[in-house]
């Protein structure tokens, strides 16, 4: 490989890659421009994308081919890159091209015998083809909404639409450098791209100058380096000081510009009024308290009732891990009886947790809960009009410190059975209830919904839950975001981008209660995934309600205790100071909060596959037939669904070729005679090299035209016709007549479809011709002579 990428550097122009480097540097920078005011912007993803499409358009600039042919390709290779990265297609694709090795291995005759099973091939194909399907699925929701006005947003089709905008921006500026060698037309689309985000969130203007210093700095460099490969092409001698001339000359005025740019507009006439007036004015007294300088806050003398203040905090730090007793918290007798899960024998106990509180503001640090309002109601009152569906559970709660405290309960509150007050924010999103007392009874809706029915909510959420439970702080570490992404970028529904959070912190994270605090200055949650890696229940519920939000799933932090030790006998839990606990609550349309478990030492919370109901004593499910007859099972849906976008696509390809080729007399009525005969001349030698005519540096048009003539009869009259408008240009250095330019205008498209059905017949007959057997020897050698005495030669030769 160092081998191969030296020879390829060596066939390169210092002055190239000088230019190809200071492109590069200026489209970073218009991504470090864009990625601070994108909504949860990677600017990792989006630096690679521009760079990946600079690469990819400077190799197809470099390749004779027409600007939109290189355009089309391009595109496709942007389309395929993005799929790869967001999409996290690459692992799937690697797995696939491992399982179909073995597979061919399996077909060999000395392995027949040996079994397998197509079972890890077809999952890889199915994973392969779900992802692509899913990032389509989700990009095609997120565009129908932003046409028919919403504001729904989709972290994944957010991150697929702005890298596709900077991959085919650089992918422009690469064939703009390499093929048109126009600088500052290359950078034009990236600077149009910028200059639109700027004006619509009203950007830095100060950054606009330093981008107009780099596209100056981009434009004298590069012009001035395409100068000297012009003189050294033409062999005209130059001095090489003439670039320390240009250096002295332009960084000065540059730096000028600059500066003049920068200090003009920040002038403020006010400003310089308000300094002096300030200046002239005495000094007055100290009016705060010598604390306050300190970092000292005054007593707030009012408005905040202290049983609320010691309730319900107002904020919920992380730090180090807390020392619980082993002391009882509370006992809650509910009645119920133990239940039968699927697929397991043995009864189980009903799985609750006792949730105190709620908080919907991460800060970074903990979090916070908006304003909030309080309001009493009366025994047996109920919370809300119209409760959530679920089952109503009765719950009689003993606390062991009686007094003013929280009221704990399962699911959703519905009435307290005595005088009790309720703490909710806006929309009477509620944060807490709190009772006086040892104990009191309660009734909650608990709904333990099925997979079916959270697959099938969808992401129509209410607009309240969207502004608030989607909240991230601006300076949450983008690679945060990025996991994020990366996790849910291929599950189809929010149920299972949610479930793929949870078994990545189940799976990842190590549980201890023996940790210190993060650093004052690192976002907790940042610190958590990727730094230290272990914690207990509050990080654990933390990071995946961050991820959630960044995946656009609605979610907030609940705060109470575990379901506790179950007695079947009395129906009643025994909670313990020790099973205090923190998990994420997600929201789903249609269904409500959700309970989520990503914390690794807890069981994971048991979830029906349908709403079916549950046998009294269920069999356990018989093992399916095969993986193959499985994996086909889930791939056949999806293959109905994008069976007919397989189809368009298919049939669009020949589609824009023929539109293509129709639109040519159109493309060429608005070109110059010259550039005219010139794309008429190269796409004859794309011909000639498809059918294979090569071509020695000497070889002129009336011979290259007679040898595709010849390998094309019904050709040869038009052929000859643009040979001798060609060679009538090429050699006058006058441009053709008008007669002769409409003449070439009505013969070309006719041509180029001969052309190519002839190309096509040839590839259709030798396939129709192979033989299983090799022909002899004789024959094959002189078939191979002629063809050389025919079509012997060099490189295509290059045209003027």
């Amino acid at each position: 490989m160092s081998a191969l990428g030296g020879r390829i550097l060596r066939r390169l122009d210092r002055r190239e890659l000088v230019q190809f480097a200071i492109m590069a540097a200026v489209l970073g920078a218009v991504v470090i421009g864009i990625a601070p005011l994108i909504f949860r912007a990677d600017s990792a993803l989006f630096l690679s994308a521009v760079l990946a499409g600079l690469s990819i358009g400077w190799m197809t600039g470099r390749i004779p081919l027409p600007a939109a042919a290189a355009g089309f390709l391009d595109a496709a290779l942007g389309i395929d890159f993005l799929f790869l990265v967001i999409g996290r297609l690459d692992i799937p694709i690697r797995s696939g091209i491992g399982s179909a090795a073995r597979f061919l291995l399996h077909l060999l005759p000395q392995n027949a015998d040996a079994a397998f099973t197509t079972g890890p091939l077809m999952e890889d194909a199915y994973r392969i083809l779900q992802g692509s399907v899913s990032v389509i699925t989700r990009f095609q929701v997120w565009a129908v909404s932003f046409v028919r006005g919403g504001d729904f947003f989709d972290p994944v089709a957010s991150a697929f639409f702005w890298s596709l905008l900077l991959f085919l921006a650089g992918s422009f500026a690469g064939w703009a450098l390499a093929a048109a060698r126009k600088p500052l037309a290359a950078l034009l689309p990236a600077l149009l791209l910028l200059g639109v985000v700027f004006s619509y969130v009203n950007g830095d203007w100060h950054y606009a100058v330093l981008m107009i210093g780099l596209v100056f700095l981009a434009v004298v460099v590069v012009e001035q380096s395409q100068k000297e490969q012009d003189w050294e092409r033409r062999d005209m001698g130059y001095s090489t000081s003439i670039r320390w001339d240009l250096l002295f000359s332009a960084v000065p005025v540059l730096g000028l510009l600059l500066a003049v740019s920068y200090i003009v507009p920040s002038i403020s006439i006010d400003d310089i009024q308000r300094w002096i007036r300030e200046q002239s004015e005495p000094q007055s007294a100290v009016g705060n308290s010598v604390g306050q300088s300190f970092g000292l806050q005054p007593v707030n003398s009012g408005g905040a009732d202290p049983a609320q203040a010691e309730v319900f905090p107002r904020s919920h730090h992380l730090g180090r891990g807390p020392d619980l007793s082993s002391e009882v918290a509370l006992v809650i007798v509910t009645g119920e009886a133990l239940v039968y899960l699927p697929g397991v024998r043995e009864p189980v106990a009903p799985h609750h947790y006792w949730k105190a509180q709620t908080y919907d503001i991460y800060s970074g640090s903990g979090w916070l809960t908006s304003p909030t309002d309080e309001r009493e109601l009366q025994s047996g009152e109920r919370l809300l009009d119209i409760l959530p569906k679920g089952v109503l559970l009765r719950q009689t709660v003993t606390v062991s410190r009686p007094g003013f405290g929280p009221a704990y309960y399962a699911g959703e509150l519905a009435a307290v059975y005595r005088l009790f007050r309720v703490v909710s924010r806006t929309n009477f999103d509620v944060m807490g209830v709190v009772v006086p007392g040892a104990d009191y009874e309660l009734d909650s809706v608990y709904y333990q919904a099925d997979e079916a029915s959270l697959r099938a909510a969808g992401t129509d959420y209410p607009d309240w839950i969207r502004r608030r439970y989607l909240q991230l702080p601006n300076v949450l570490p983008e690679r945060v975001h990025a996991l994020a992404r990366d996790l849910t970028a291929t599950p189809p529904t929010p149920y299972d981008r949610a479930v793929a959070i949870e078994d990545y912190l189940r799976r990842e994270m190590r549980y201890s209660l023996e940790i210190d605090s993060p650093p004052y200055n690192q976002d907790v949650v940042d610190y958590f995934l990727f730094v230290s890696k272990i914690g207990f229940c509050d990080y654990y519920a933390s990071a995946m309600t961050v991820l959630a939000r960044s995946a656009g799933i609605p979610a907030r932090i609940a705060i109470g205790y575990a379901a506790g030790t179950f007695d079947p006998v009395q129906g009643k839990y025994t909670v313990l100071e020790s099973d205090a606990h923190a998990w994420p609550e997600l929201f789903f349309p249609g269904i409500g909060w959700v309970e989520f478990e990503p914390t690794a030492v807890m069981a994971e919370i048991p979830r029906r596959a349908s709403a079916q109901t549950i046998a009294a004593n269920p069999e356990l499910p018989e093992p399916e037939a095969s993986e193959s007859a499985m994996v086909w099972k889930w791939l056949a849906p999806l293959l109905r669904r994008s069976a007919l976008p397989a189809l368009i696509v298919l049939l669009a390809i020949p589609l824009i070729g023929l539109v293509w080729n129709l639109l040519a007399p159109l493309r060429f009525r608005m070109m110059p005679p010259a550039r005219l005969m010139r794309a008429v001349y190269r796409g004859l030698q794309a011909h000639g090299t498809r059918q294979g005519i090569r071509l020695s540096p000497g070889t002129t048009p009336f011979e290259f035209t007679d040898r595709l003539a010849r390998k094309n009869p019904d050709c040869a009259p038009s052929l000859g016709l643009m040979e001798e408008v060609y060679s009538r240009q090429l050699y006058s250095g006058r441009e053709i007549s008008r007669a002769d330019r409409k003449q070439v205008i009505r013969n070309w498209p006719g041509v180029d479809r001969r052309l190519w059905w002839n190309w096509w017949k040839k590839k259709l007959r030798a396939l129709r011709t192979v033989r299983l057997r090799p022909a002899r020897r004789g024959s094959a050698q002189k078939t191979i002579s002629a063809e050389d005495t025919e079509d012997r030669g060099a490189n295509p030769i290059q045209s003027p």
